[in-house]
């Protein structure tokens, strides 16, 4: 309806400023997204009831497209997950360890841990963010060991998990 051509505008605009990229779904793959910008001016004020098109120029700069949210709980030992997409993906680890201690994760493939430079207890959180190369103890940052180094996971990968229990988060990366 021709009443609602202006609201349509406002809405439009209001959904496509912002400061951070945001999620960009194309038609032909709503299964991923790419993380985009508006790039430039927009020609919103073409929308009319006479000329219900625009042009809306977009900056992509991640080359990735980000596909499903995956998780996995894990127990203490060894264990195997498939990262999924075709390129590596950031971890993010929320651990309940079961003893008082030291904890770590490790990637049996490549040798690379994360360990937290303190003893933690079995009422500890312990929150790992790969991509930020950021750990957390009771919602508190955390130093590492100096052997650690974080990492993140390619394909079907081989982790394990010293005590307790984990919940695994990351998102499928495509190119």
């Amino acid at each position: 309806d021709r009443r609602d051509v202006s609201g349509v505008r406002h809405l439009l605009a209001e959904m496509l400023y912002t400061d951070e990229p945001a999620p960009l779904i194309l038609p032909d793959d709503p299964t991923r997204y790419l993380l985009a910008i508006v790039s430039g001016s927009t020609d919103l004020g073409e929308i009319t009831d006479e000329c219900p098109h625009t042009t809306i120029t977009f900056h992509v700069g991640d080359p990735f497209y980000y596909g499903n949210k995956r998780r996995v709980e894990a127990q203490a030992g060894k264990f195997g997950i498939n990262a999924g997409g075709n390129r590596p993906a950031a971890l993010m680890i929320t651990a309940h360890p079961d003893s008082n201690g030291a904890w770590f994760i490790k990637n049996l493939d490549t040798g690379e841990k994360v360990q937290p430079d303190m003893t933690v207890t079995q009422d500890s959180v312990v929150r790992v963010d790969m991509a930020l190369e950021r750990v957390t103890v009771n919602n508190q940052i955390a130093p590492v060991t100096l052997d650690s180094d974080f990492f993140e996971i390619n394909g079907r990968v081989k982790l394990q998990l010293s005590g307790g229990s984990a919940l695994l988060e990351w998102r499928e990366r495509w190119l």
